[in-house]
Protein backbone atom coordinates (compact mmCIF):
# COMPACT_ATOMS: atom_id res chain seq x y z
CA UNK A 1 0.00 0.00 0.00
CA UNK A 2 1.44 3.35 -1.09
CA UNK A 3 0.42 6.15 1.29
CA UNK A 4 1.47 9.65 0.41
CA UNK A 5 0.38 13.21 1.00
CA UNK A 6 -0.96 14.74 -2.22
CA UNK A 7 -1.74 18.21 -0.90
CA UNK A 8 -1.29 20.37 2.19
CA UNK A 9 -2.60 23.91 2.21
CA UNK A 10 -1.88 25.70 5.49
CA UNK A 11 -3.57 28.88 4.21
CA UNK A 12 -1.30 30.85 6.57
CA UNK A 13 -0.62 33.95 4.48
CA UNK A 14 -0.62 32.11 1.13
CA UNK A 15 -2.28 29.29 -0.82
CA UNK A 16 0.87 27.29 -1.51
CA UNK A 17 0.88 23.50 -1.31
CA UNK A 18 3.52 22.39 1.20
CA UNK A 19 3.28 18.69 0.22
CA UNK A 20 5.96 19.03 -2.44
CA UNK A 21 3.54 18.19 -5.28
CA UNK A 22 3.17 21.77 -6.49
CA UNK A 23 -0.63 21.84 -6.18
CA UNK A 24 -0.60 25.53 -5.31
CA UNK A 25 -3.97 27.20 -4.90
CA UNK A 26 -5.23 30.40 -6.44
CA UNK A 27 -6.90 32.80 -4.02
CA UNK A 28 -10.35 33.97 -5.10
CA UNK A 29 -11.20 36.54 -2.44
CA UNK A 30 -10.26 34.79 0.81
CA UNK A 31 -8.58 36.86 3.55
CA UNK A 32 -5.22 35.15 4.06
CA UNK A 33 -4.22 37.53 6.87
CA UNK A 34 -6.83 36.26 9.35
CA UNK A 35 -5.77 35.15 12.83
CA UNK A 36 -5.93 31.41 13.50
CA UNK A 37 -6.83 29.50 16.67
CA UNK A 38 -3.72 30.84 18.41
CA UNK A 39 -4.78 34.42 17.44
CA UNK A 40 -1.56 34.94 15.48
CA UNK A 41 -2.09 37.09 12.36
CA UNK A 42 -1.59 35.47 8.94
CA UNK A 43 -2.19 31.99 10.37
CA UNK A 44 -5.59 31.21 8.84
CA UNK A 45 -7.89 32.02 5.93
CA UNK A 46 -11.27 33.70 6.30
CA UNK A 47 -13.96 33.20 3.68
CA UNK A 48 -16.80 35.68 3.20
CA UNK A 49 -19.55 33.06 2.88
CA UNK A 50 -20.59 34.45 -0.50
CA UNK A 51 -17.90 34.49 -3.18
CA UNK A 52 -14.48 33.65 -1.74
CA UNK A 53 -12.74 30.33 -2.36
CA UNK A 54 -9.38 28.75 -3.14
CA UNK A 55 -9.03 27.13 -6.57
CA UNK A 56 -6.50 24.32 -6.92
CA UNK A 57 -5.98 23.47 -10.61
CA UNK A 58 -6.24 19.82 -11.57
CA UNK A 59 -3.01 17.83 -11.76
CA UNK A 60 -1.95 14.21 -12.13
CA UNK A 61 -1.16 13.93 -8.40
CA UNK A 62 -4.78 14.86 -7.60
CA UNK A 63 -6.15 11.96 -9.66
CA UNK A 64 -7.06 9.57 -6.84
CA UNK A 65 -9.04 7.17 -9.03
CA UNK A 66 -10.54 4.36 -6.97
CA UNK A 67 -7.89 4.52 -4.24
CA UNK A 68 -8.73 5.19 -0.61
CA UNK A 69 -8.17 8.77 0.52
CA UNK A 70 -8.69 10.93 3.56
CA UNK A 71 -9.27 14.64 4.10
CA UNK A 72 -8.38 16.65 7.18
CA UNK A 73 -9.46 20.25 7.76
CA UNK A 74 -9.61 22.53 10.77
CA UNK A 75 -12.65 24.79 10.47
CA UNK A 76 -14.15 27.47 12.68
CA UNK A 77 -17.58 29.02 12.24
CA UNK A 78 -19.27 31.74 14.23
CA UNK A 79 -22.02 30.59 16.59
CA UNK A 80 -24.69 32.64 14.76
CA UNK A 81 -24.52 32.77 10.98
CA UNK A 82 -26.38 34.76 8.36
CA UNK A 83 -24.88 32.91 5.38
CA UNK A 84 -24.61 29.27 4.32
CA UNK A 85 -21.43 27.57 5.51
CA UNK A 86 -20.59 25.74 2.27
CA UNK A 87 -18.02 23.44 0.77
CA UNK A 88 -14.70 22.52 2.35
CA UNK A 89 -13.29 20.57 -0.59
CA UNK A 90 -14.79 19.60 -3.94
CA UNK A 91 -13.27 17.60 -6.80
CA UNK A 92 -15.91 17.03 -9.42
CA UNK A 93 -16.04 16.64 -13.21
CA UNK A 94 -19.51 17.77 -14.28
CA UNK A 95 -19.18 16.32 -17.80
CA UNK A 96 -18.55 12.82 -16.45
CA UNK A 97 -20.56 13.35 -13.22
CA UNK A 98 -17.65 11.95 -11.32
CA UNK A 99 -16.08 13.12 -8.06
CA UNK A 100 -16.74 14.01 -4.44
CA UNK A 101 -17.58 16.88 -2.14
CA UNK A 102 -17.17 17.54 1.57
CA UNK A 103 -18.91 20.45 3.22
CA UNK A 104 -20.81 21.87 6.14
CA UNK A 105 -24.51 22.51 5.87
CA UNK A 106 -26.84 24.58 7.98
CA UNK A 107 -30.59 24.08 7.76
CA UNK A 108 -32.73 26.95 8.98
CA UNK A 109 -35.70 26.21 11.17
CA UNK A 110 -39.25 26.78 10.02
CA UNK A 111 -42.61 26.77 11.72
CA UNK A 112 -42.50 23.00 12.16
CA UNK A 113 -38.83 22.20 12.73
CA UNK A 114 -35.79 23.19 14.73
CA UNK A 115 -32.69 24.85 13.35
CA UNK A 116 -30.08 22.28 12.36
CA UNK A 117 -26.55 23.77 12.57
CA UNK A 118 -23.22 22.50 11.29
CA UNK A 119 -23.89 19.16 9.66
CA UNK A 120 -20.98 17.50 7.88
CA UNK A 121 -22.02 16.41 4.39
CA UNK A 122 -20.03 14.07 2.15
CA UNK A 123 -21.12 13.04 -1.31
CA UNK A 124 -19.51 10.82 -3.92
CA UNK A 125 -20.64 10.11 -7.47
CA UNK A 126 -19.21 7.90 -10.17
CA UNK A 127 -21.71 8.72 -12.90
CA UNK A 128 -23.81 5.61 -12.24
CA UNK A 129 -27.58 5.41 -11.90
CA UNK A 130 -29.39 2.30 -10.71
CA UNK A 131 -31.72 1.12 -13.47
CA UNK A 132 -34.63 1.05 -11.06
CA UNK A 133 -35.46 2.09 -7.52
CA UNK A 134 -34.88 -0.55 -4.87
CA UNK A 135 -37.06 -0.37 -1.78
CA UNK A 136 -34.93 -1.58 1.11
CA UNK A 137 -37.73 -1.25 3.67
CA UNK A 138 -38.30 1.06 6.59
CA UNK A 139 -35.59 1.99 9.06
CA UNK A 140 -36.45 0.27 12.33
CA UNK A 141 -35.91 2.33 15.46
CA UNK A 142 -34.86 0.44 18.59
CA UNK A 143 -37.42 0.35 21.38
CA UNK A 144 -36.53 2.27 24.51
Amino acid sequence: MNISLIGNWKLAGDTNDSSGNGNHGQNRGADLTAPGPDQQPNSAARFDGQRSYILVPNSSSLQIGTNDFSISARIFTEERLEDPIGDIVVKFDADWRNGFNLGLKRHSGSGTSLVNYRNVHFGIDNGYLDPEWTDCGQLVMPCS
